[in-house]
């Protein structure tokens, strides 16, 4: 039960990728909901809802929510994060393959078929209060 959960959570929140992106092109053709960027000071911006006005990049900064607006010619660096489904499906399929293993390991082994001394009947796994002649295969 517990395994399910962590595929969900897995399969919901996904894996992302961070890109270096030229925020000139990519702010008008993709319109991200936030750009991390780095200005030639090597001061860091988060901003969300970046927009192009003009020659600047303009967005609400993540941590004072105040508009924040730097001329294109300033930024050293822009960043986005994207979700990557094709990496979200292969964690969530190494992770079912990797529960399954484990599963399969842990149920298919075979105990010890050892009889108990209170009902003499055949029970496989069990390792105490067996009688020792079925142990010894008598």
């Amino acid at each position: 039960m517990a395994l399910a959960w962590v595929l969900l959570a897995v399969v919901v929140t996904g894996c992302s990728v961070t890109s270096r992106v030229s925020p000139a092109q990519y702010v008008p053709t993709r319109a991200p909901e936030q750009i991390t960027v780095l200005d030639k000071a090597g001061r860091y911006y988060v901003l969300d809802q970046p927009a192009l006005v003009g020659e600047q990049i303009r967005g609400i900064d993540d941590a004072t929510s105040d508009t924040v607006s730097l001329p294109l010619s300033r930024v050293e660096e822009a960043t986005v994060t994207r979700k990557s489904p094709a990496r979200t499906v292969i964690l969530a399929g190494v992770l079912a393959g990797g529960a399954a293993a484990i599963v399969i390991s842990a149920h298919g082994k075979k105990g010890d078929s050892c009889k108990l001394i209170d009902d003499h009947e055949d029970v496989v796994g069990k390792g105490t209060q067996c009688d020792p002649d079925a142990l010894a295969g008598n």
